[in-house]
């Protein structure tokens, strides 16, 4: 930007020194006409010098913007792949969980379990013993049907 500065400054500084004298001859006016048309030439390529600049940050901006655009898609790639291993994961463990709780052994312990806590102890008179295996009983066939 300097450069375009000094460059706007001598070409101001040479009109001015044009339009300032008196030019009487010829080969003074060449003269300046030569100096102003290469301040002009060099004022044009420091113009093309600082457009190309622009364009080249133009293209490292887009460049960065495409590798941050890439490295976000490959983070979310990597946090679907995660996400997918974690669903995996959870059903596998509610499979073999629902597996087990389906078991023969896992019904069983169950059934066993309730009986333990419904069961009353053996009443030691005779006479209660005969209501006691009715109650058994029907226990059985209600634990039974829902055992199979």
């Amino acid at each position: 930007m300097m450069i375009i500065e000094e460059e706007q400054q001598a070409a101001a500084a040479a009109q001015f020194k044009v339009e300032e004298s008196v030019v009487d001859r010829p080969t003074e006016m060449e003269s300046m006409a030569a100096v102003t048309d290469a301040v002009e030439e060099r004022r044009i390529l420091l113009e093309e010098r600082r457009m190309e600049l622009e364009e080249r940050k133009w293209r490292d901006e887009m460049e960065l913007r495409e590798r941050e655009r890439e490295l976000e898609e490959r983070k979310w790639k990597a946090e679907m792949e995660l996400r997918v291993r974690e669903l995996d994961l959870k059903k596998a463990t509610a499979e073999r969980e629902q597996s087990a709780k389906e078991s023969m052994a896992s019904r069983l312990k169950l059934w066993g379990d309730g009986l333990r806590n419904t069961i009353s102890s053996m009443p030691t008179e005779p006479v209660e013993t005969v209501s006691w295996f009715i109650a058994l009983e029907k226990l059985f066939d209600q634990l039974g049907s829902q055992l199979n």
